[in-house]
């Protein structure tokens, strides 16, 4: 018994110091080293099934034996059958296309813990997911006006989180990243997960100001990263409530794409000095420092402690720009002296279509505002040549200090 439980634990060592090998070898070697002898088999078959790129190996276990005469694509899985030694190995899969419907007594993945699905994979029935440890999806939907299944895919994701919830009341979803159009009733349904840590919705313009309202009040939501650009500013206030305490309570991560005054409502629903991670992109650059100052001067006073990484950008992704229309530097050093006050900050980085219009001076100004300083970016984003010249307006200070 002894020696059995120590091959077990060098075992483990030697596929703890193999799993940056390629894939392909990995999972070779552990199939090998499972053949090997009896003490040996468990530990490496885990290592085997733990993470799949696909439902394939498990599908192949049901062979065509397995089909319900009512469906040429549905399975029934008897309770004994060797699918259920191997699917409670699974602990993490990705599904790029629709798998087959499967009918068993018991959970297929009782032990899965992290799920991805990728375009067709959204149309994967619900039973594959069932799972009480379930902590984290992932889903990449796709485009509208792309793809004419993305109304499909997201009213599958919508149902499939619905009955997730229903399933397991008592369970906590953690993480939630949702990448392409979400339909109406895929907004409705992530408002029924609060337990959320974090959240990413890269959804374009369908995210709308009643999620927004209704995400602001979740109480353990740590990071957020969201485009805001379909949000009306007006409707945004009328549904967001009076920022107290319950308001992003516990939000240390955000990251923003939208207009300035959705930024700044945003940010005025922070809790004083709990955002450590900040990125904001404007999706309407106005090349005018009167939009940046306000914004800039209010997270100053909101996170002047705790703020330890800032990314902003102010681009226009002009494919056809006007060589004469006339493009002035966004940030200049008093546009950026109000985040002077964040004495905390370690990484800085500003992208606007021009770099920053700063002296010598000035930059030694910054390092002392900074003194922990780690990483800091003024640079610009990749131009085409032939269409402009960005260098051609750079202030000289600025040019030298650049290259």
């Amino acid at each position: 018994m002894h020696s059995a439980l120590l091959i077990d634990e060098i075992l483990e060592l030697v596929l703890d110091g193999c799993s940056d090998w390629d894939k392909k070898e990995y999972q070779h070697a552990a199939i090998q080293l499972s053949q090997t002898c009896t003490s040996m088999k468990d530990p490496a078959l885990d290592r085997v099934w733990r993470n799949l790129s696909d439902p394939r190996s498990l599908t192949k276990l049901l062979g065509d034996g397995g089909k319900n005469s009512r469906s040429a694509s549905t399975f029934v899985v008897p309770p004994q059958h060797a699918f259920h030694s191997y699917a409670a190995r699974v602990k993490h899969l990705s599904f790029r296309d629709r798998p087959p419907a499967v009918v068993s007594e018991t959970p297929l993945l009782p032990n899965l813990t992290s799920v991805v699905l990728n375009r067709a994979g959204c149309e994967t029935p619900v039973a594959w997911v069932l799972s009480e440890h379930l902590r984290s999806i992932e889903v990449v939907i796709g485009t509208l006006n792309v793809s004419c299944r993305a109304q499909t895919r997201g009213a599958n994701v919508a149902d499939l989180l619905r009955q997730w919830a229903k399933s397991f009341p008592h369970a906590s979803l953690d993480k939630l990243h949702i990448q392409g159009w979400m339909c109406p009733t895929l907004v409705r349904a992530i408002t029924f997960f609060p337990t959320l840590r974090s959240l990413s919705l890269l959804s374009g313009k369908s995210v709308s100001s009643e999620l927004l309202r209704a995400i602001s009040v979740f109480p353990y939501l740590q990071e957020l990263k969201v485009h805001a650009s379909g949000i009306d500013i007006d409707d945004f206030k009328h549904f967001t409530p009076i920022p107290d305490d319950t308001t992003f309570p516990q939000l240390r991560i955000l990251s923003i794409v939208g207009s300035h005054p959705v930024v700044r409502a945003i940010l005025e629903l922070l809790q004083p000095d709990t955002l450590e991670d900040l990125a904001i992109e404007i999706d309407q650059p106005t090349h005018d420092t009167l939009h940046w100052k306000p914004t800039l001067e209010f997270l100053a006073m909101k996170a002047h402690r705790s703020l330890r990484q800032l990314d902003i950008s102010d681009v226009a992704l002009d494919d056809y720009p006007d060589d004469n229309a006339k493009i002035g530097s966004t940030f200049t050093i008093e546009t950026l002296r109000p985040l002077s006050a964040l004495g905390a900050l370690r990484s800085f980085s500003v992208e606007g279509e021009l770099p920053p219009t700063l002296t010598n001076k000035d930059i030694e100004d910054m390092t002392v505002w900074w003194p922990r300083m780690q990483h800091l970016f003024l640079g610009i984003p990749f131009l085409d040549q032939t269409s402009r010249n960005p260098w051609q307006a750079v202030p000289d200070d600025t040019h030298t200090l650049l290259t």
